[in-house]
């Protein structure tokens, strides 16, 4: 049994490693690092959601198309609108086809950490955990990693990328 071990550990760490990559599993991160990793950390009105199958049917997307409010990081050229993809959606019943991705709905108001792919499209970063909620001036994560006032999480932002300027 002893001289098994090593083929089941590393037998573990392959099947880990290939289910991130194939399912797209997100590690969870804490606020600070989301913002670190993040290029663009903004605050806007979920204007309204789409979503859409790829054209061979592997894939589904959301395309969420937001009014911009505040950017905390990043610069998007003076854009007041933008669209954020991510995986999943909505399916027929009207379940969710994804796991940990956010729960956005139209006229909700949102904190989105994201990055730019190289084909074009804004991604959320950190899944679930790079979208937080506003409402009455509160800022909010599902994880409840956040509980702060919106000028509170700007503060936060500036003394984070702050910090990372320092280094």
């Amino acid at each position: 049994m002893k001289r098994l071990f090593p083929f089941y550990a590393i037998s573990g760490l392959v099947l880990l490693c290939l289910t991130t990559y194939c399912f797209g599993i997100c590690i969870s991160r804490t606020p600070e690092e989301i913002i670190e990793q993040s290029q663009f950390v903004i605050h806007g009105i979920v204007k309204g959601m789409r979503t859409l199958w790829t054209d061979d049917h592997s894939r589904i997307y959301t395309y969420v198309a937001l009014n911009v409010l505040d950017v905390f990081k990043g610069d998007l050229g003076g854009r007041n609108e933008i669209t954020v993809r991510f995986r999943g959606g909505r399916g027929p019943g009207g379940d969710w086809l994804a796991d940990n991705q956010p729960r956005l709905e139209e006229g909700m108001e949102v904190i989105l950490h994201m990055v730019q792919l190289k084909d074009g499209y804004l991604v959320i970063r950190g899944c679930e955990d790079g979208a937080y909620y506003v409402s009455n001036g509160m800022v909010w994560g599902k994880s409840g990693k956040v509980n702060m006032t919106l000028d509170q999480f700007k503060e936060f932002v500036d003394t984070v990328i702050g910090q990372r300027e320092e280094e």
